[in-house]
């Protein structure tokens, strides 16, 4: 099961906010997250709250690591900037 990180900016001007969750659907690893960023610009990598986007990769590249190597698998833990986020079960 390859795990899999999508982030959407939720006001993206550029790309549709509901192509995130249309992608997440999709994907078909049960080791996945949605994880909206309330940002009202399209390069959320880049600029203020730039970082929030990258500490919620990290979390999510460690928790994925710790499940690979079958330690006990921790929940990924959204960042304060994320909106609600879907999980498959």
């Amino acid at each position: 099961c390859v795990p899999a990180l999508v982030i959407q900016g939720y006001h993206d001007p550029i790309v549709d906010p509901s192509s995130g969750e249309s992608i997440f659907k999709r994907i078909g690893s049960s080791d996945k997250e949605l994880t909206f960023f309330d940002r009202n610009r399209h390069g959320i990598v880049n600029g203020e709250g730039a970082q929030e986007v990258y500490d919620r990769v990290d979390r999510f590249l460690m928790w994925a690591e710790q499940k690979r190597a079958n330690a006990t698998p921790a929940e990924p833990v959204a960042s304060s900037e994320s909106l609600p986020q879907s999980q498959a079960s």
